[in-house]
């Protein structure tokens, strides 16, 4: 048995890899093109939209468009934002950084070349040197991922391809020049450009009494047309931004529309002396708005026009969304179109456009969405993890002092199982209110209950939900997975820990409901008198299971593909009623182990930029060397000890940790005659336990991955008991 089931792992991943390879978009660029990037920093899509802006407009109808997640190692740092687009990885850099200068700037009454040559014992190699850049590389050693600043500066001077930087965010007193971090190179230096004061002019209107100088910076700009790579820092609506704090709301609004609309006619003096057809424009927002940022819009426009792009909507291998790019996606997208390999250290892919109308409308409502989950998501999951460990101890309560609430609590279990199943079709209604999406939450259960519950004492309302919620998931995972995108269960592009496939949420409650369904599916099905080896119901729905989550272009969690094989595994082991063997043992482990080399070098080697998470991870091993594993075992431990001390699901294993001791401590009269009347079942208790060790002890989240993973299993065993009459 052991050694068919090997071999059927080894199929599955051979099934899993099929599909992967996905062409570009871009054209590749010979050594006469060039790449501009367009700093419009701290505004929103609703700003764009709102001002007059027809340049930009053009640059959107021939062009793509796309929203672009911001997140760094240092939250909402401006330095961090720039420095993580140079970098290709989520950088760390506060804003308290001392700047970038050009080196006949003075710095405390010292020219900056000279105090940089202190500083890094370097003589500078260009016109241009970051005095911070000790500090930064210091700030991202230590990181628990290999992050190295100036990456894209560094990849294309080491290529003989040169770059240059012009504009900055000065206020008075203090210069601020944090797009520096986009085109720096690992010495922290830009071999050209202008970025000083003479760049801005006086307007007592104008926030801190500054703006850019359009007619100076186009001047600077003449002189930097052989530079490969070319940033271009506006300033003023980063000058806005910070000023807002002083202004009236719609006098700050006005203020930001007047710096964009400025910028939107330096585009169109730019664009009069711009071929496009050799030139890849990039106009982004490597930050969000002060206050933007607090209210959870961080995802910030991009467009990308020239180089024949085509026109669209923006994605990329990183998120495999329509419409959505991470800031890490900038710098491969640059490399590549240059024709070089983007290091192994940058996490992102080179961007691509996809099929899509009326950009800016199409962003805006799928901003809106992101931007309310953000808002809804903690309240939501946080009532339900109350309403989790309170069902809980009532009723584990109940089987110990039963009577006449053991109906009222079998419902309420039904109901923790079924809230899920609700979340995960919730976003078909499009609810924009908190309140009412509360309300039909707690009704649409209420129905769902009503209508799976029997009183009797087997476990149908729960095979069914779990059945239900697996098949659901498994038919949005084929049709696009636009479910787990905007379920509130689900995974957030805004926060960017995940953008395809199955989050740690959907993944335990699968693997929990997957094998209860099954395993539950197979004792009914011998209950009703079909004599039917449950072996040959579970075996098949666990094998699904594992090709579903396994498979990278499909729910692409690595975490989950090891918990479903210990869980899944273990299933089918008591289900054969005799110990398992050594041999078996041996045998099953390495034909998963065969199962997770065969996906994750096939991802690596087939998929290209569209690898997934394994796929990646991978090449990252294969490129940077084995500390990028250990790195990744280090995150992974530290996440987890993070999230045990300050996520609310921590609290529900806490609650069935406390609800075990119990029940082994004084364990109900009917618990173990469950063992003997439902074993296809009971196999599937003990395999969801050991999948949920498994996922917490795998996943990044796995305190998440590891709770949800009990909440069908644990919901289960209580309603048998307290439909068995608890302890009497």
């Amino acid at each position: 048995m052991s050694r068919r089931l090997s071999f059927i792992l080894i199929v599955i991943g051979l099934l899993c890899l099929m599909g992967f390879w996905q062409p570009g978009s871009i054209n590749a660029a010979g050594r006469d093109k060039r790449v501009i990037v367009f700093v419009l920093d701290s505004i929103s899509i609703t700003d764009l939209c709102a001002a007059m802006t027809p340049t930009i407009d053009m640059l959107i109808d021939v062009g793509a468009m796309g929203l672009m997640n911001t997140s760094t190692y240092s939250g909402s740092a401006r330095n961090a934002a720039h420095l993580t687009i140079g970098a290709g990885a989520r950088a760390s850099g506060g804003d308290g950084l001392e700047p970038a200068l050009e080196i006949g700037e003075e710095w405390g009454g010292i020219p900056a070349g000279e105090v940089y040559r202190n500083r890094m014992g370097l003589i500078p190699g260009g016109n241009i040197v970051h005095l911070g850049m000790a500090e930064i590389i210091a700030g991202n050693s230590g990181l628990a991922a290999t992050v190295l600043p100036g990456a894209l500066g560094q990849t294309l001077a080491d290529a003989g391809y040169t770059s240059s930087l012009l504009g900055n965010s000065d206020v008075p007193g203090m210069p601020r020049r944090p797009a520096a971090g986009i085109v720096i190179d690992f010495t922290g230096v830009v071999k050209d450009g202008a970025i000083g004061s003479d760049l801005l002019g006086e307007n007592a209107t104008a926030p801190y009494g500054l703006e850019t100088n359009i007619n100076s910076l186009l001047g600077a700009l003449h002189k930097t047309t052989d530079s490969s790579l070319l940033v271009i820092e506006w300033g003023d609506t980063a000058r806005v931004d910070g000023y807002s704090r002083y202004l009236l709301p719609e006098v700050a609004v006005a203020a930001r529309r007047r710096a964009v609309e400025r910028a939107d006619e330096f585009l169109g003096e730019l664009l009069k002396g711009l071929d496009l057809e050799e030139t890849l424009l990039l106009l982004l927002t490597p930050s969000p708005a002060i206050g933007g940022y607090q209210k959870g819009e961080r995802l910030t426009p991009i467009i990308m026009a020239g180089a024949g792009t085509g026109t669209g909507l923006l994605s990329s291998p990183t998120t495999r969304r329509a419409g959505l790019v991470a800031n890490v996606d900038v710098a491969p997208t640059i490399i590549r179109f240059f024709q070089l390999a983007p290091p192994s250290t940058m996490m992102g892919r080179p961007m691509k456009i996809v099929p899509g109308d009326n950009a800016p409308e199409t962003l805006s409502a799928l901003g809106d969405i992101f931007q309310r989950n953000f808002a809804f998501r903690p309240i939501v999951i946080r009532t339900y993890i109350i309403f989790i460990i309170a069902v809980l101890a009532g009723t584990t309560g109940a089987i110990y002092r039963p009577g006449r609430w053991n109906s009222l609590g079998a419902q309420l279990l039904i109901a923790v199982a079924a809230v899920p199943l609700i979340l995960l079709l919730l976003p078909l209604l499009a609810l924009r209110k908190l309140d009412i999406t509360l309300l039909v939450i707690a009704i649409t259960t209420f129905l769902l209950v009503k209508l799976v519950y029997r009183k009797k004492n087997n476990p149908q309302p729960f095979i069914v939900l779990g059945l239900l919620t697996v098949g659901l998931l498994w038919l949005d995972l084929v049709l696009g997975q636009s479910l787990l995108l905007k379920s509130l269960l689900g995974y957030c592009p805004i926060s960017g820990a995940r953008y395809y496939g199955m989050g740690n949420e959907y993944m335990g409650l699968y693997l929990g409901a997957g094998l209860i369904g099954w395993s539950g599916l197979a004792g009914e099905i011998n209950t009703a008198g079909r004599r039917i080896n449950p072996f040959f119901i579970v075996l098949p729905g666990y094998l699904f299971l594992l090709l579903f989550i396994a498979s990278p272009r499909l729910g692409a969690n690595f975490g989950g593909t090891i918990a479903t094989m210990w869980g899944g595994g273990t299933t089918i082991i008591c289900l054969q009623k005799q110990r398992a063997r050594r041999r078996q043992l041996l045998i099953w482990v390495l034909g998963g182990v065969l199962l997770l080399i065969a996906l994750g070098w096939g991802d690596y080697s087939l998929a290209g930029d569209g690898a997934s998470h394994l796929g990646r991870t991978i090449g990252l091993i294969i490129g940077a060397g084995p500390r990028e594993l250990l790195l990744i075992i280090q995150r992974k431990v530290g996440m987890n000890l993070k999230l045990l001390k300050y996520s609310w699901w921590s609290l529900v294993i806490l609650a069935v940790l406390i609800l075990f001791i119990l029940l082994s401590y004084r364990p109900p009269r009917l618990l173990k005659d469950l063992a003997r009347e439902f074993p296809a079942l009971w196999a599937g208790f003990i395999g969801s336990g050991i999948g949920a060790f498994v996922a917490f002890l795998v996943n990044d989240s796995g305190v998440v991955a590891g709770a949800t993973v009990l909440i069908f299993p644990v919901t289960t065993l209580l309603f048998l008991l307290l439909q068995a009459g608890g302890k009497t």
